[in-house]
């Protein structure tokens, strides 16, 4: 069963009739179309078919927003799953490591359809503006040294707070 503003939060996310169709796109949200953004064939020395896809015309202007749109898809899922009962409890805070793009593209998609802020782990030589900038972007920013160990995703979780999240 979902609470009122996880139906509104679902009532917002849009919903193609495929999540792979060329002919019915879902991506981006605003203005759906395959392709997504505009491709220019370009000349290159020897190069015979060579593509430039301009990943510009994206929300933040990156490919990052791609993998955001997919974030998004997930919450729904999850949302679906809840209202049939199968999954229970608050929408869990996706974590992730970044501080770029890709942070951007998802704490502005979160934002855009009222999802849980993004948790991000950061390393300790991320520039104190980065860090700023991605906290007003709807990011909870974490500080770690990235350098003493590979983390896998439970590292991930405890160093973001985020023992119920993904």
């Amino acid at each position: 069963m979902l609470n009122k503003q996880e139906e509104r939060i679902l009532k917002l996310i849009p919903r193609a009739r495929s999540d792979n169709d060329p002919l019915a796109p879902e991506f981006p949200a605003v203005n759906p179309k395959f392709p997504a953004t505009p491709t220019y064939q370009i000349r290159y020395k020897k190069f015979t078919r060579l593509f430039l896809k301009d990943e510009s015309f994206n929300p933040t202007g990156t490919h990052k927003d791609r993998l955001a749109w997919e974030l998004v898809c997930q919450y729904r899922h999850f949302l679906e799953a809840k209202r049939q009962g199968i999954v229970s409890g608050p929408l869990p805070q996706f974590s992730m490591i970044s501080s770029g793009n890709a942070a951007l593209a998802v704490g502005r998609a979160f934002e855009r359809y009222h999802l849980p802020r993004l948790k991000i782990l950061v390393d300790i030589h991320t520039n104190q503006k980065i860090r700023s900038f991605l906290a007003n972007n709807h990011c909870q920013v974490y500080v770690t040294d990235l350098s003493i160990k590979k983390l896998d995703f439970q590292d991930i979780l405890r160093l973001t707070h985020n023992k119920r999240g993904f």
